[in-house]
């Protein structure tokens, strides 16, 4: 679980970038939890009102979506069930095995014929450092922009420097374990 506070709340830090294209990049070994925190982003955004497309990336979308099930379960037995099945209803989760913008496209497409589902935030969970990933942050970058929506990309990273790695995003964390928790230490964010 991720330990928030007022220097460090990746939904906070998220919530702040500009609406159309603005994204945010969280990079961590592999295992450390960033895709705990991801979730947790989201599940920001959900109680902000907001809809929220989940692209898990090399992994089947049963494992996204149990983690957004054990933070709903959490609501519902605090008494919130009605407002979790709301939350539920405005996140949409896409396995696919490479970021591929056209596929996602086409199924964004599918669900505005037949809802309204048009989110703000896409979540990029499975993302490596490998070769050619600046180009497709990129791309992600301008796909979010003219959809109007931000971009938070979870990126398995464990090269140094940092400050540098990531010239997309206006907002760059780090998740760092602590223990049992994990620790997001923002390397740049916005004002």
């Amino acid at each position: 679980m991720t330990e928030p506070n007022s220097d460090t709340d990746g939904s906070r830090l998220v919530s702040k970038l500009p609406p159309d294209g603005g994204m945010a990049v969280i990079v961590g070994k592999t295992g450390v939890g960033k895709a705990a925190v991801l979730a947790d982003i989201a599940l920001g955004e959900l109680l902000r009102g907001h809809q929220v497309i989940h692209l898990a990336l090399r992994e089947p979308a049963a494992h996204a979506r149990s983690r957004y099930d054990q933070l709903l379960r959490g609501m519902q037995d605090a008494g919130g069930a009605e407002e979790s099945l709301e939350l539920a209803r405005n996140r949409d989760i896409l396995s696919i095995p490479e970021l591929d913008l056209a596929v996602v496209d086409r199924h964004l497409s599918a669900l505005a014929e037949v809802t309204d589902f048009r989110p703000t935030l896409m979540v990029v969970d499975g993302s490596v450092m490998e070769e050619g990933l600046h180009q497709r942050l990129e791309a992600l970058r301008g796909f979010a922009s003219e959809r109007n929506m931000r971009a938070c990309v979870g990126v398995c990273f464990e090269a140094e420097p940092l400050a540098d790695a990531f010239p997309t995003a206006e907002v760059l964390m780090r998740v760092v374990p602590m223990g049992a928790t994990t620790r997001l230490e923002p390397i740049r964010s916005v004002a």
